[in-house]
């Protein structure tokens, strides 16, 4: 449900384009290395292998790649974790509404 609410908001935008999804982390490193994304949202607990495993490989990847970590609780850990991982960013699933649009459009300046 999440995933689908962040497509519509994400679409809505004239400027942005979802390319691709992924359920599980495994899947999110292939769809990045077949689309190759301005950027990539990654949900921190994906089920099989948590979204930090997937920002890893992806980094290895693409060491220039713009991920954002998506997390649950603001005193989760993972956040952090996710961070030193490679994440450019993280945001917490409750706010996203506020700033996921400008997070993405602010990290695409920095890429130009």
């Amino acid at each position: 449900m999440l995933r689908e609410g962040l497509c519509l908001l994400i679409n809505l935008e004239p400027d942005m384009q979802v390319v691709a999804e992924a359920a599980f982390a495994d899947q999110a490193v292939q769809c990045f290395i077949q689309h190759q994304p301005n950027v990539a949202l990654i949900d921190l607990d994906l089920p099989r292998a948590d979204g930090i495993r997937a920002i890893r490989e992806i980094r290895m990847i693409d060491p220039t790649a713009c991920l954002f970590g998506l997390f649950t609780y603001e005193s989760d850990e993972s956040s952090s974790e996710a961070l030193r991982a490679g994440a450019r960013k993280c945001l917490a699933k409750d706010h996203l509404n506020h700033h996921l649009i400008s997070s993405i459009r602010e990290s695409r300046h920095r890429q130009q």
